[in-house]
């Protein structure tokens, strides 16, 4: 499978008709109504003001960074502060990053790693692994990925954040 398909399969990301970031700007005069509904429904972007949540907040909170879509982890975070990232990973320089996002970061989306950098919490990398990819959180994908020799589990085949922004004309066809 080409990174589309794995992207959308595993993280969720480049399954949409719509690219929702082009034209956002003008979204309300310059997109149809099937592409408003579509990137509100699976982006949070472009959703009319509410009169009644999209999204219930409180439902499965207990695990939402495993088992909240990606659209409603952004809606829950704008709109009630609940399901947001300790910090924004795809922003900045790694390089600029300060420690604790860089830890952080590296164990929830192993995303700026170096050779120190160590997750404070230790996950047992042998249990769930029938279905890891849709059992396991984001932390434990990182930290085995990272420290279980190897053997791939928890680790992405792709970097779905990477080109992210423009991965309908950047992640290449089908």
């Amino acid at each position: 499978a080409g990174k589309k398909e794995w992207c959308c399969e595993k993280a969720g990301k480049g399954c949409g008709l719509y690219n929702c970031e082009a034209g956002r700007a003008n979204f309300d005069a310059g997109w149809s109504t099937n592409k408003k509904a579509w990137c509100c429904k699976n982006s949070a972007i472009a959703c009319p003001e509410p009169t009644k949540e999209l999204f219930d907040c409180e439902a499965g909170f207990a695990n939402w960074e495993a088992g909240w879509s990606d659209g409603k982890k952004k809606y829950c975070c704008a709109a009630t502060g609940r399901g947001c990232d300790a910090y924004q990973c795809d922003a900045g320089a790694v390089e600029t990053w300060k420690k604790e996002k860089k830890d952080w970061c590296c164990a929830s989306k192993n995303l700026g790693c170096d050779a120190t950098t160590t997750p404070g919490k230790t996950y047992d990398c042998n249990s769930g692994t029938d279905n890891w990819e849709h059992l396991w959180s984001a932390t434990k994908k990182g930290y085995c990925c990272k420290e279980a020799g190897g053997n791939g589990l928890g680790c992405s085949a792709y970097d779905c954040n990477l080109d992210f922004n423009d991965w309908q004309n950047s992640w290449g066809q089908p």
